[in-house]
């Protein structure tokens, strides 16, 4: 059986830009928030954040505008990447 992967942060963009209502004023931000959110999986010191923390950190600095059914899309999304990430670095939390 193949083990699943996390989305790279492109793909991931790509998914958000899909479930929101506009454009993404900055997908740097969004690229990298999700990159750091997916690197903290395997590391004690800090937890990831939560997907309400995430959708609201996208839409006060990523410039995401989302309605309440994309927010509910991104939130699922995010929480199903950290678990792929959680399984490839062995264990959850």
């Amino acid at each position: 059986m193949t083990r699943e992967t996390p989305l790279a942060p492109s793909e991931f963009a790509e998914a958000v830009r899909d479930y929101a209502d506009g454009e993404i004023g900055d997908e740097t931000y969004l690229c990298r928030c999700y990159a750091g959110q997916l690197v903290s999986t395997g590391r004690s010191t800090r937890e990831p954040l939560s997907p309400v923390e995430f959708s609201s950190a996208l839409v006060a600095h990523a410039g995401v505008e989302l309605d309440d059914a994309g927010r509910e899309r991104v939130e699922y999304a995010y929480l199903r990447q950290l678990e792929i990430a959680r399984d490839r670095a062995g264990g959850s939390r």
